[in-house]
């Protein structure tokens, strides 16, 4: 069904929205988008727009020229691209990187972050789970494991327990979260520091990874989870496979409730969306056709 549906119909009249990032030929923005807009009856198109890090500037110069409504931006532009916007959304300068952009009426550019509305979205949705007042534990301090922390701050959490393998990651994201709430406890631990990461699970709310590891049948999750509470619930950013390791390792542990990244990822998308048309989307459809993909359905 997605394949019909996804098909675009170009006029003289379309409004343009694009994906700028570096190496984008997996994306699965064109058909999630395409398909909403087909559906929805409106006169838009969504195009990949890879761009080599010399030309990102005269990018963003270029969707102002062409009158895009606007874009999404993915790596490794996320940050670079702020100094070259007018003004950025509260969770973008939380994060410190923006996804989103919308070209406004006056041509100016307004910069979003949609990954904590897309994270906060997914586990409530699916988990039941509000971050506030829990403890919360995140693997990963990159771009992923910045916006889950920061959306659990933000969300008023108890403690944040942040693992990674880079020190000065670390401590940057450490720094940023206490800068933001005096009210969360924020903790951080280097990835072979197993007793004190164990202690942290054996009474934890939510546990989050936010790397790549776990992506393949044979690995093992980025942390031992043999220890984990087992009325946690299990949030893992990788999509690209239904259960990961780190999934798997809790459920086998005794965790009933865990999840992959689909839905942060439709959500996030559908904020999007949103932004630049001022429309709600359906999100089920949106999450049929990025399944028919990924897992060739």
């Amino acid at each position: 069904m997605h394949k019909e549906t996804e098909t675009a119909i170009i006029r003289g009249t379309t409004r343009l929205i694009g994906l700028i990032g570096r190496h984008i030929s997996y994306t699965l923005s064109p058909p999630m988008h395409n398909t909403m807009f087909r559906t929805m009856g409106l006169d838009y198109v969504y195009v990949p727009l890879p761009v080599e890090p010399d030309h990102l500037k005269d990018a963003i110069a270029g969707i102002r020229a062409l009158n895009f409504v606007g874009v999404n931006v993915t790596i490794p532009y996320k940050e670079e691209v702020i100094p070259l916007l007018d003004r950025i959304s509260e969770d973008a300068t939380d994060i410190g990187a923006v996804n989103t952009v919308k070209v406004e009426d006056d041509g100016s550019l307004s910069g979003y972050n949609t990954d904590i509305y897309g994270f906060l979205q997914s586990v409530n949705e699916e988990l039941e789970f509000d971050p506030r007042d829990k403890r919360v534990l995140v693997i990963g301090a990159g771009g992923a494991g910045r916006a889950i922390a920061t959306g659990c701050v933000k969300q008023g959490a108890r403690r944040v327990v942040l693992v990674d393998i880079v020190a000065e990651k670390l401590q940057s994201l450490k720094k940023d979260l206490e800068a933001l709430s005096s009210s969360t406890e924020i903790v951080s631990y280097y990835a072979g520091e197993n007793k004190k990461i164990e202690s942290e699970l054996s009474s934890i709310d939510l546990v989050a990874n936010a790397t790549p590891v776990g992506m393949n049948p044979e690995d093992e999750p980025p942390i031992p989870l043999n220890v984990i509470n087992t009325q946690a619930v299990v949030f893992d950013a990788i999509y690209a496979v239904r259960e990961t390791a780190t999934m798997r390792s809790a459920r086998l542990a005794g965790c009933s409730a865990t999840i992959n990244g689909i839905g942060m990822l439709v959500h996030q998308g559908a904020k999007g969306f949103e932004i630049w048309t001022g429309k709600k989307p359906d999100v089920s459809l949106m999450r049929q056709v990025v399944e028919s993909h990924i897992y060739k359905e």
